[in-house]
């Protein structure tokens, strides 16, 4: 049963919030790189770019490995269309990401009705995490967009042995592959596996089609597995670097990305070990899927509830069965980061737009009202305490920005229905994804200290002189340095300075050690550094962010 009200709301406004969600996402492209792992993947792209090799990936000139090469091979593209910046290193992300908006709403169309599938498409719009990793781009935007996809294609390849759907779906499932490893193939294929059981569809697992999938897809990955033999399994007498250290035990590419890259994880047998809690992904989803975690939970107990009682509550169990499996697997696994779990994100759209399009009682409807009312009134605090404690350069616009869309939110969604809870919640995500983009990760990022002295050295280098690093590594620099950037020991310096003088990004504490070696140091630029993808209190509040931050200088050495 359709809502009439929610339904002649999205006749008449979708095409408009689809339009401002998307900008809202888009919103972060022209701002820099955020974080470590995002400048060293852009770092990586950056070199496979410019030496027009996409076999090898390196970092700083050393053999690397620790993801897949399809983003690296995308980016890189890019980089060459659009030149080496920021907006060529997250567009890909966020094409792939806006790919997975056809692809929900015509997943969730092939069960549901068209009402379900506008509010799954708001759903992905604005979960929050979904939104940052727009701005933060690494493998998760590419993969929103490829699992959903691949999992659509498949669906629609039933009832023929071969099929275009077929092969269009495997060849998502071998971009994903290539993106994250073959654990990604959970979700694809376990969401499938839950539908035939709970479906009782068991003349599916002897489907001639599924193994010929199989087969398309290990065919689709060839690509990234000449690539690992050609830089790895052809050299034994490299040191490769996994992650951010020397791994002498690794001797196959192939194995690493088939087994430890990402199973040697989570059974914790790999060259990377980590530690985990059982329940970081329930607490985790509480804020990474905001404002909908709330209703999302709802919806997840509705579902497997609909499995015990045999009520016919849903169409399909195919996305159930891969956020379920997949959150899971994440959940048993030592290696646990919240943007993990946006692989599922379009999933768990699905199930929380069903559960919200079948609420009939006004005391049900009244009641998602409240909750995403509150948690609409509970986000706005976020902002509201950066302005206070961190203080923007522009706070009086972003104080406007504040209100304008809080007031307009009480006027236009006032009444306690299904609209106006979908509404608020979009309202929600808008505000804060706008603040946070426009007013907060500028001047936050100025705190990249690796990334204000590689322009800074763009910009004041008219001898065109040698520039690296002692004694310190940022991924920053590298990225955003127009210019090879060296590691250099205190006795490589005293060998490069015998030519010209060299210009050398490290901390102000550091000096001391070359001067005393017999350099000399000139201070050319300080900065302050900090990294600010994990924000402490200290650093947030403007009055001790000086405490918290990093002292880092550009300095020019010579004998």
């Amino acid at each position: 049963m359709q809502q009439p009200d929610l339904q002649s709301w999205l006749n008449k406004w979708f095409p408009v919030i689809v339009i401002i969600g998307i900008a809202v996402n888009a919103s972060g492209l022209f701002l820099p790189i955020l974080g470590t792992d995002g400048a060293l993947y852009a770092h990586v792209a950056k070199t496979m770019s410019l030496n027009n090799n996409f076999n090898n990936l390196y970092v700083e000139g050393k053999d690397w490995l620790d993801k897949p090469h399809f983003p690296f091979w995308v980016t890189a593209i890019f980089f060459k269309i659009f030149g080496i910046n920021s907006f060529a290193y997250k567009l890909p992300g966020l094409l792939f990401w806006a790919l997975g908006i056809f692809y929900t709403y015509s997943f969730t169309k092939l069960f549901y009705n068209d009402t379900t599938a506008k509010v799954a498409v708001i759903i992905y719009l604005t979960a929050e995490h979904l939104v940052l990793s727009n701005n933060d781009v690494r493998a998760e935007p590419f993969l929103t967009g490829m699992v959903i996809g691949s999992v659509y294609h498949f669906y629609k390849s039933y009832g023929k042995t071969f099929s275009v759907d077929l092969m269009l779906g495997s060849l998502l499932a071998g971009f994903a592959v290539m993106t994250k490893g073959l654990f990604i193939l959970l979700p694809i294929g376990g969401g499938f596996i839950v539908h035939w059981i709970i479906k009782k569809e068991w003349n599916q697992f002897f489907q001639f089609r599924w193994i010929l999938a199989i087969i398309l897809t290990f065919i689709f990955i060839t690509p990234e597995l000449y690539a690992l033999y050609h830089q790895v399994d052809l050299h034994p007498e490299k040191t490769i670097i996994v992650g951010d250290r020397p791994d002498p035990s690794v001797k196959s590419g192939i194995k690493f990305f088939l087994w430890d890259s990402q199973f040697g994880r989570f059974f914790n047998t790999g060259p990377i070990k980590g530690s985990g809690d059982k329940a970081f992904f329930l607490h985790t989803l509480l804020w990474a899927f905001l404002p909908w975690s709330l209703v999302m939970y709802a919806s997840l107990y509705r579902n497997i509830k609909s499995i015990f009682k045999k009520d016919n509550y849903a169409n399909e169990y195919i996305s159930l069965g891969a956020s379920i499996l997949t959150l899971l697997l994440f959940s048993l696994s030592k290696f646990q980061l919240p943007h993990y779990s946006n692989i599922v994100f379009p999933f768990l759209g699905i199930l929380t737009a069903h559960f919200l399009c079948t609420l009939k009682m006004p005391k049900s409807i009244k009641a998602v009202y409240i909750i995403q009312a509150v948690i609409g009134i509970i986000a706005v605090l976020l902002p509201v305490i950066l302005l206070i404690f961190f203080r923007p350069p522009h706070y009086i616009l972003a104080a406007f920005w504040i209100t304008i869309v809080v007031v307009l939110s009480v006027y236009w969604f006032g009444k306690r229905s299904m609209s106006s809870a979908i509404g608020i919640g979009f309202a929600t995500s808008v505000l804060i994804n706008i603040f946070l983009n426009a007013f907060f990760y500028g001047p936050l990022m100025e705190y990249q200290g690796g990334m204000k002295a590689a322009l800074y050295i763009n910009e004041n280098n008219p001898q065109h002189l040698k520039a690296g690093e002692f004694d310190t590594q940022s991924y920053h620099y590298a990225f955003y340095l127009n210019q090879p950037n060296y590691q250099w020991s205190i006795d490589e310096l005293k060998m490069e300075v015998k030519q010209q003088p060299v210009l050398v990004l490290t901390e102000r504490s550091k000096l001391d050690s070359l001067n005393n070696a017999g350099l000399k140091t000139e201070v050319l630029a300080p900065f302050e550094d900090f990294r600010v993808a994990m924000l402490t209190g200290k650093f947030v509040n403007y009055k001790t962010r000086s405490e918290a931050t990093k002292k880092m200088v550009v300095a020019r050495i010579g004998n």
